[in-house]
């Protein structure tokens, strides 16, 4: 019997990723009572992880499939060094993308003035994201000599199967994380941030396949659905450096994050533009 695949699209698997952008675009500095921060997140690119469906099972990959991340963060002074703060952001690569929403609270540690200076940051986030794939798989019939196809009076000859699968990544987060400021220049401080994740990831894969048969001259057609899901759990450590004015009301911050997630190194790099009084 031959079997001929015909795929829609250029892929022969279906896969979902859940963007790992650890990135903050914070400072240990905390702002007066009263005062609202605003960070557009843009030009930020980070590696994901994910499931690749490979039929009949999907396992989960980190591949580096980049990701584009955009969004808004508001950040509120509460006075006496705490702030709080939501962000929302939207990833997507070329293959598909995830929504991700983020709160957060910091504390400040040492005097505002303090070189270093050190806040404790932590927070939470839920990520979401899903893809989609279907193919069309042809069978031949039993052929003979002369390539004519044989059609048995009791044959159950396949003549047409297609296939829809799908997978559906969401995501939570929480994390703690020390930013520290020392000041390098008179006017700018560079950010190093240590910090610890802890990461899980829930994948659903579903696949419905419909066969049509032949079978007395008489076509039937059978569908056949399964459901897989799978939980991964991570520990992820990171490090992240980035560079920012002390006191301007406007500002661009670049940073960069390094990870240890599932034995492989993701990251993040991007900047923000902020706007705000983002210290007292």
């Amino acid at each position: 019997m031959c079997l001929l695949v015909f795929a829609s699209g250029c892929r022969s698997a279906v896969t979902t990723q859940a963007s790992v952008a650890l990135n903050t675009y914070q400072t240990a500095r905390t702002m007066t009572a009263g005062n609202i921060g605003v960070r557009i997140i843009g030009c930020s690119f980070g590696s994901s992880l994910g499931a690749k469906l490979e039929k009949p099972d999907f396992r989960l990959v980190n591949e580096n499939a980049v990701m584009l991340n955009q969004g808004i963060d508001l950040e509120f002074g509460l006075g006496k060094g705490w702030d709080i703060g939501i962000m929302a952001r939207a990833d997507a690569n070329l293959l598909d993308g995830s929504l991700v929403l983020r709160s957060y609270a910091k504390k400040r540690l040492t005097e505002n003035t303090s070189s270093p200076l050190f806040s404790l940051l932590w927070g939470g986030e839920i990520i979401s994201g899903s893809n989609s794939h279907s193919s069309q798989i042809y069978y031949a019939s039993l052929f003979n000599s002369g390539l004519e196809p044989i059609l048995e009076p009791n044959a159950m000859t396949p003549v047409v199967s297609s296939s829809e699968s799908s997978l559906s990544s969401n995501a939570w987060r929480v994390f703690v994380s020390l930013p520290v400021n020392f000041a390098v220049t008179s006017t700018d401080d560079v950010i190093i941030q240590p910090g610890i994740h802890y990461y899980q990831q829930f994948i659903i894969g579903n696949t419905t396949t419909i066969i049509k048969r032949l079978e007395n001259n008489v076509y039937s057609q059978t569908i056949v659905g399964t459901q897989q899901e799978q939980r991964h759990p991570l520990i992820i450590p990171s490090l992240s450096i980035s560079i920012r004015g002390r006191e301007n009301d406007f500002f661009i911050q670049p940073e960069l994050t390094l990870a240890l997630a599932a034995g492989s190194i993701v990251w993040n790099l991007g900047m923000s533009l902020q706007l705000g009084k983002f210290h007292e």
